[in-house]
């Protein structure tokens, strides 16, 4: 492991940089929830469960593992039916979404709406924007490859090991103390400021859309190893997650734009390989 490639091992009982309190009810079953989650990480990869790069972007390790995928009580199509999914390989996924001063760092600019907020998530960016992104930070880091989560990896670690999507006691009246979304905000915000989910995930509901590297695939009922949405040249990408200007339930939706779409609402996360794990020697398709 490199010098930049800190390990962190921590207490993961987070603290709440706004200064608010959620009920001592929620922030007893979120303690326990992580410990429980670090304690199955360990066991299953003795791999560190927190890795930094040198600008300072925070990788938690995701064990292999599956879980339900999609909802049984939608009125959308695309979300059913509910099917099992079986993620084959561990993967460490960016605690955080990418910042300004992150994209800054790697590209040289900084194509934010809500421009002077290093902090904050930058967003403007397309898919295609984002792969340069991902090459070059590549290239910068020599580990990797770095790359966007599958749909199915990203709803896997939303999820965090619950049932429930929201993954926070599925109260959508409880959101408020773990994502941005409409009505609680005018704005991006910095990152991190909210409670984690059980894997120490911060942002995965609101604050901006997140670009998955593949396409909405049509869902059945059978279980699925690894499931990949269209990833041909052009094909719709899917984002998830909800932003600072969707409704509370929006958070859930399943969600598609051209490659080339740029929003004051999109953004993303990055997902780094596992050293020493065949998902390391794995490189996405770009189309």
């Amino acid at each position: 492991m490199r010098a930049e490639d800190k390990v962190e091992d921590k207490s993961l009982v987070p603290s709440d940089p706004r200064g608010v309190t959620p009920g001592s009810s929620s922030l007893a079953r979120r303690g326990l929830n992580l410990i429980q989650s670090d304690r199955t990480i360990r066991l299953a990869l003795k791999s560190p469960q927190v890795v930094f790069n040198s600008l300072g972007m925070t990788f938690r390790l995701i064990p292999a593992g599956e879980f339900i995928m999609g909802e049984s009580k939608s009125a959308r199509r695309c979300h059913l039916p509910c099917h099992r999914v079986k993620i084959s390989q561990p993967f460490y996924l960016g605690t955080h979404l990418v910042t300004q001063a992150q994209w800054e760092a790697v590209m040289g600019s900084n194509p934010s709406h809500f421009q002077g907020r290093p902090e904050h998530p930058v967003e403007r960016v397309s898919w295609n924007d984002v792969q340069q992104f991902l090459r070059q930070l590549t290239e910068r880091e020599n580990m990797g490859p770095y790359r966007l989560p599958t749909e199915a990896e990203w709803e896997y670690a939303c999820r965090a090991g619950s049932t429930p999507f929201y993954s926070c006691d599925e109260e959508a009246d409880q959101l408020q103390d773990y994502g941005w979304y409409g009505g609680s905000t005018e704005s991006t915000q910095p990152v991190g400021q909210k409670w984690p989910n059980a894997w120490g995930l911060h942002d995965m509901w609101g604050n901006v859309w997140e670009w998955c590297h593949d396409g909405r695939r049509p869902y059945t009922g059978e279980t699925v190893v690894d499931p990949m949405g269209p990833t041909a040249a052009g094909a719709d990408r899917a984002i998830r997650g909800g932003s600072w200007n969707s409704p509370a339930h929006a958070v859930r939706e399943r969600c598609g734009f051209a490659p080339d779409t740029r929003y004051g609402h999109i953004g993303f996360r990055c997902v780094r390989s596992v050293p020493g794990k065949s998902s390391g020697e794995r490189v996405m398709p770009e189309g």
